[in-house]
């Protein structure tokens, strides 16, 4: 076994306690800004200050688990009863697994609410997400211009509509 495996065995997902949002934060405004920001409207990626994450990671609620590793939050994601809303990894926490655990257990929290086809937004651009969400048999059924805001107003993002069917809880 080597020891990124090991490591990633003593991974736990868990809900998110009071002292991890600040990190939370950090991975959220880091991971957007590398993944997203070279490829929307310069207006929306200067109004995503870290402020702005800070924000809405405290806003996620008990919907939000994280990816913890020896301490340290590594990723996280936030879904509701019917979709997967963030999924988000520290750079070095990408190609791990930690993605994939993190969206397991999403994913069993939707099909838990009784959803059995769940949905997800992707940025267009955004190949590496779309093709994480393939592997993993997410398959896109729309695309559309998503508002996103600026400071002046909202421009449009061209982002795609994904979705998966779920088992029913308990199967």
């Amino acid at each position: 076994m080597t020891s990124t495996a090991r490591e990633t065995e003593m991974l736990q997902i868990r809900a998110t306690a009071e002292t991890d949002l600040a990190a939370v934060a950090e991975i959220y405004w880091s991971a957007w800004h590398e993944t997203h920001a070279p490829f929307i409207p310069a207006a929306v990626a200067e109004f995503r200050d870290r402020q702005f994450f800070a924000k809405r990671a405290c806003g996620f609620g008990a919907r939000l688990i994280v990816a913890d590793l020896d301490g340290v939050v590594m990723g996280f994601t936030v879904w509701d009863e019917a979709s997967l809303q963030q999924l988000w990894l520290r750079r070095d926490a990408r190609g791990l697994g930690i993605g994939d655990k993190l969206a397991n257990a999403a994913e069993g929290q939707i099909a838990a609410a009784g959803t059995t086809r769940a949905h997800l937004t992707c940025m267009a651009a955004n190949e590496p997400a779309r093709r994480f969400y393939e592997r993993r048999d997410w398959h896109v059924v729309d695309r559309f211009d998503k508002p996103l805001e600026t400071a002046q107003g909202h421009a449009a993002v061209p982002c795609l509509r994904m979705e998966k069917e779920l088992a029913p809880a308990g199967r």
